[in-house]
């Protein structure tokens, strides 16, 4: 019987798509991870119809990282394209985040407006339908399940073969990398404004468990954002300030085999002194930029930005696209014998704040080294962007094992910053995390990007025996 992990990264700019198939004869899961471009948001609707195609329309589990726009702003796409989304796992925020977060994107007559909900179904409507665009409301389905994910982990898990309890299993796991320290703009507005409401509201207590917000209080609130925020903004130089890091509360996702099944299931065959594990087949394909001559090494890279000594990208003597397409298959005598389990799994990190070593550690503390050692392909995080990543990060990957480390980014364009021009959105990946993922030396870094050429695909088959 052969297990099939699909895994696909799909070239939208500025943002992040991407999918993982989970097939057996019997069974089919579907894990979405983000869905959201800031540049080139008309791919969303190419790829989503290429899912749609592999998947029936049905989409198990939908996980959205953050509320940057470049992660959720495509998510209505899914549903004008007819999908189905049986459970959304929303990032962990704090009630006065979430009030935030909905008077900052609220942009309607108040006087016309509807009441402000809290509670994760309703904040996951207004997200579907506040861009502002028109089109008819969508309603979420009752049979859809809405939840907040937590700052412990939670875990999806899922049968591989239904009705039979000693079959291996595959698992979600997920948890919200929250820092309580935040910007010092962003941590003033939110202190300065939850005084002022706790000043005007005699009722504290009631105020602190209420769920539900209607539109006269809601018109309150909004009068003393809008003072705390002028307020803070002025005194900061007046320039616009981003109220809420949606950075600080990115959700990770691990996907890859539950490990107690899998153990339990091969043991059930040893004592018979048969090895169900037969084989694995892990093949990789991507179209990658190639272009070296930016942090001075000789190894080919693969789809990495070509940094500032490319006046235009067009003109780049190491730009040219190649499909690089990589296999490997093992049977592994000493996996089947010991129980181990194959290297399968995959790492989603959103804009996760991982060039902290503290956030590295409770990364660790909450998956456990063993899931980071299974992780056999990552998204860098934030894009490849400043906060996102460290070298302490890539140490704990498994050293043993090639590592794909996919970066979404933008590269066409350019602009000025100071005295600098950027190319692509925001210049990402910066130089520092190219240079962190090729020391590593067996990590192997693919950029999916907005050029259709660059959509990456992983497809592995581990062939077992019920």
């Amino acid at each position: 019987m052969d297990i099939s992990v699909e895994r696909y990264h799909y070239p939208i700019g500025q943002g992040t798509f991407s999918a993982q198939i989970i097939r057996t004869s019997e069974k089919r899961y579907v894990c979405v991870y983000d869905c959201g471009s800031s540049t080139f948001g008309n791919n969303i609707e190419k790829y989503a119809k290429e899912l749609h195609g592999k998947t029936s329309g049905i989409i198990d589990l939908l996980v959205i990282s953050h509320l940057d726009d470049d992660h959720v702003n495509g998510i209505r796409t899914l549903y004008k394209e007819g999908f189905f989304i049986k459970k959304v796992i929303m990032p962990y925020m704090t009630k006065w985040e979430r009030i935030l977060f909905f008077l900052d994107k609220f942009n309607n007559d108040l006087s016309k407006g509807s009441n402000m909900f809290l509670e994760p179904r309703e904040l996951y409507a207004f997200l579907l339908n506040n861009g502002g665009d028109g089109e008819r409301y969508l309603e979420v389905s009752d049979e859809t399940e809405v939840v907040f994910s937590g700052t412990d982990i939670s875990v999806e898990s899922v049968s591989l073969r239904e009705g039979v309890i000693w079959a291996p299993r595959w698992e979600f796991v997920h948890f919200s990398l929250f820092s309580n320290k935040g910007d010092a703009f962003e941590c003033s507005v939110i202190n300065d404004f939850m005084a002022r409401v706790r000043k005007d509201y005699k009722n504290w207590g009631e105020l602190q468990s209420k769920e539900t917000f209607s539109k006269e209080e809601l018109k309150k609130l909004k009068e003393i954002y809008h003072k705390v925020y002028e307020s803070h903004r002025k005194n900061s130089g007046g320039r616009s300030r981003k109220i809420l890091n949606s950075n600080r509360s990115s959700i990770i996702l691990y996907s890859g085999f539950e490990r107690e099944s899998f153990r339990g299931y091969v043991g059930a065959f040893r004592r018979f002194n048969f090895s169900p594990l037969k084989g694995v087949n892990y093949s990789w394909i991507a179209t990658g930029i190639l272009c070296t001559c930016h942090i001075g090494i000789s190894r080919p890279m693969i789809g990495l930005f070509h940094g500032n000594c490319c006046k235009n990208y067009s003109r780049c003597f190491n730009f040219k696209y190649h499909k690089i397409c990589k296999k490997e298959s093992y049977e592994d005598t000493v996996m089947n014998q010991s129980g181990k389990i194959p290297i399968t799994g995959w790492l989603g990190t959103g804009d996760a704040e991982l060039s902290s070593t503290d956030n590295c550690w409770e990364l660790v503390h909450k998956l456990g080294m063993w899931r980071m050692r299974h992780v056999r392909e990552i998204t860098v995080p934030h894009h490849g962007g400043h906060d996102g990543s460290c070298p302490f990060l890539f140490s704990l990957l498994n050293e043993q094992y090639e590592i794909i480390c996919i970066i979404h980014s933008q590269i066409s364009g350019k602009h000025m910053r100071r005295n600098k021009v950027i190319y692509g959105k925001y210049g990402h990946p910066i130089r520092e995390v190219s240079k962190n993922i090729w020391e590593a030396g067996n990590l192997e870094p693919v950029h999916v990007t907005e050029d259709a050429r660059t959509k990456y695909q992983s497809t592995t088959c581990i062939d077992i025996s019920w």
